[in-house]
């Protein structure tokens, strides 16, 4: 339902994973930041690709808090 856009470090843990998920939801770019507990990540080595799965349908996507490249994350 989104991509996997960026990954949060804090003190050098992981805090949070930014999905990409405005296209989607039928929106212009919209960045939420999930929990890192929230998303399985899995590698397919016969397709050579990386796949991220969670448990949530589009109300939770479009409910989730706004992530925003802003203060210390500004890019």
């Amino acid at each position: 339902m989104g991509k996997v856009e960026d990954v949060v470090f804090e003190g050098g843990q992981i805090v949070g994973i930014v999905l990409s998920v405005g296209e989607i939801l039928g929106g212009g770019q919209r960045y939420v930041a999930v929990d890192p507990s929230a998303i399985s990540v899995r590698y397919t080595e016969g397709e050579n690709r990386w796949q991220a799965t969670m448990n949530a349908d589009v109300d939770q996507l479009k409910s989730a808090p706004e992530f925003r490249y802003e203060g210390k994350w500004r890019r």
